[in-house]
């Protein structure tokens, strides 16, 4: 799984669940075995997230903790993560977070510091879609700390924590400082060959070629995030990573194929969740905006808007004021214009976006 190779990952589990059947059959479990019986579900939750299946994800992770012992750090760790990861693609921010509080320092009490680490990612992430920047960075610093406390900072698990740290400092326009940590990051996720830290760290390598006016280098980010994924079926993955591409092409003039993808973005069955859901229909207002279909990017970023409220995702207002103000002053209506930018610069100025 760790690698990508989804498709590999089931028959073992099927083999797994099989010989345990037969065991409690014949009366003949070895006790240090029995509770291991939570690790089938538990990466169950992991291959039916990747797969966008959802609903079956949380109810895998439900059963990882219903089978895993109380004093059991490392198992229930499995099942509430598993909540937190999936909660955080339905968009249920509050959820989302109240697992990644009660995951992960099970994860690190059990010792599994690389899945305490990529849960404080995930929480970092979180934290910013509601819009504290700040506290995203405290819960960064202190995983890293704890990390390098622990003699593994030169390790591959601390590789998720660079990448986590590069992308709020982007987001203060800190580049040198997100560059030395994003290259970090991506050595030491190479190093690991984990395909998630691939892929996360392709996607704010990105952003930063994309600040830095290299959409080129952009483009090369995504498409080896795209690489280190091909092996698994993950569409929500792929839907992601499709509309940063999609925003690539924007800043490069291409619309030829930023119209491409709209229209496909469009069509993509399972595309109405949370986190990606958002990515998709941000960046198809953007597309909609340079095309000049004025009524439809404001429908959008109106849809937009309100699923952000919905969930808790205020870290979402900022650009969609900016892109609101650019349709109405495309549409000549100045005075809207200038009230949704009013708005973004008071969302924006406390937590310090840049």
């Amino acid at each position: 799984w760790l690698t990508g190779r989804m498709d590999a990952v089931e028959p073992y589990l099927d083999a797994a669940s099989d010989a345990w059947e037969r065991q409690a059959a014949a009366g003949t479990i070895d006790p240090d075995h029995a509770r291991w019986r939570a690790g089938g579900p538990a990466l169950r939750t992991n291959l039916a997230r990747h797969r966008g299946q959802l609903e079956e994800a949380i109810e895998f992770a439900r059963q990882t903790l219903a089978l895993a012992a109380p004093d059991d750090a490392l198992l229930r760790s499995y099942g509430h993560l598993g909540l937190a990861h999936t909660y955080r693609e339905l968009g249920d921010y509050e959820q989302s977070l109240s697992a990644y509080v009660e995951g992960m320092p099970l994860a690190r009490a059990a010792g599994n510091i690389a899945a305490a680490n990529i849960a404080a990612f995930y929480l970092c992430r979180v934290l910013q879609l509601q819009g504290h920047l700040h506290q995203a960075a405290e819960v960064v610093r202190e995983a890293l700390r704890l990390t390098e406390s622990q003699g593994l900072g030169q390790s591959p698990a601390s590789a998720i924590l660079h990448i986590a740290l590069a992308n709020l400092l982007c987001e203060w326009n800190e580049l040198q400082q997100a560059q030395a940590h994003l290259l970090r990051g991506q050595e030491l996720s190479r190093l690991g060959g984990h395909h998630e830290l691939q892929r996360n760290c392709g996607i704010v390598l990105a952003r930063l070629r994309l600040v830095q006016s290299d959409p080129a280098g952009a483009l090369a980010a995504i498409s080896e995030a795209e690489q280190a994924t091909a092996k698994a079926e993950m569409p929500l993955t792929s839907a992601e990573l499709a509309a940063y591409k999609a925003r690539i092409w924007l800043a490069q003039g291409d619309m030829a194929a930023a119209a491409r993808w709209a229209e496909e973005a469009a069509h993509r069955p399972g595309q109405d969740h949370g986190y990606t859901r958002q990515i998709e229909t941000v960046t198809l207002a953007r597309v909609l905006l340079a095309q000049g279909k004025l009524d439809q990017a404001i429908s959008q970023l109106t849809a937009c808007q309100q699923a952000a409220e919905e969930s808790g995702g205020l870290g979402w207002a900022v650009e969609i004021g900016i892109l609101s103000a650019l349709v109405h002053e495309a549409r000549g209506h100045r005075a809207e214009a200038l009230v949704d930018l009013e708005r973004a610069l008071a969302q924006a100025e406390p937590e310090g976006y840049v």
